[in-house]
């Protein structure tokens, strides 16, 4: 949450992460991409552990077209799974045109 391509009113106050299993969330990233490559510091720091619901707190967000979310974790196997999803917010936000996520 957000979902990919979701469009929100306002900011989001978080990311939260759901999976069907236990999993070790070992990479949680937030960029702006007109701002270059460097992420956001949402203040994701690797937590030994497992578990299936995952909520990390954003710091205030400047409007931008849109904002993209990469997580990484590992299986309960230690194989490693990945995703990736896009989110934008605001009076003139609007979802992106069709975009390949790798």
């Amino acid at each position: 949450m957000p979902d990919n391509d979701e469009v929100l009113a306002v900011a989001p106050e978080s990311v939260m992460l759901h999976f069907q299993s236990n999993v070790r969330l070992v990479k949680l990233v937030l960029k702006e991409p007109s701002q270059g490559k460097e992420p956001i510091d949402i203040g994701f720091r690797y937590r030994d552990g497992t578990g299936v619901h995952f909520v990390q707190p954003l710091p205030v967000l400047p409007d931008a077209d849109y904002y993209f979310v990469e997580w990484a974790a590992f299986d309960a196997n230690s194989n490693l799974i990945k995703g990736a999803f896009y989110f934008s917010f605001g009076e003139n936000a609007r979802p992106l045109p069709f975009i390949w996520i790798k």
